[in-house]
């Protein structure tokens, strides 16, 4: 799992430049699909909660600044997922260094967050100098 998630943003790109962006986007419906047929072949036990409409009207008036605030949240939240993406290709100029750069950027939080974990000690003490 951890290897598609590095590898993904990298194949995404290299996607994009060599059959541009409309392949990318047939390919992410393509397992957007395949992914909604899967749910729906799953048999898990879904919930339900009585709400209406109405009650999350009350609920946002009655809790106005936190009602703010949970919305400018969301709106700087979406800031960033558009000016970040839109920033990185304007500056690499290239869909592919768009990708690899993701992918990188996704290696370097990883490695710490594994080597914090004790993944990578226990892995250099399963690994015997036959072996290098």
């Amino acid at each position: 799992r951890a290897f598609l998630l590095l590898t993904v943003p990298l194949l995404g790109g290299a996607l994009a430049s060599l059959g541009g962006f409309p392949l990318l986007f047939l390919a992410a419906l393509f397992f957007a699909c395949l992914s909604l047929l899967f749910t729906q072949l799953m048999s898990e036990k879904r919930t339900h909660y009585d709400t209406s409409f109405r009650e999350v009207m009350a609920l946002l008036k009655r809790h106005r600044w936190a009602s703010l605030a949970y919305m400018g949240n969301s709106a700087v939240g979406n800031a960033y997922v558009a000016a970040v993406p839109l920033t990185v290709y304007f500056s690499l100029g290239h869909e592919l260094s768009l990708g690899a750069f993701f992918s990188l950027s996704m290696v370097l939080v990883v490695i710490p967050r594994a080597a914090k974990s004790g993944f990578i000690s226990e892995l250099m003490n399963s690994v015997t100098p036959s072996q290098l």
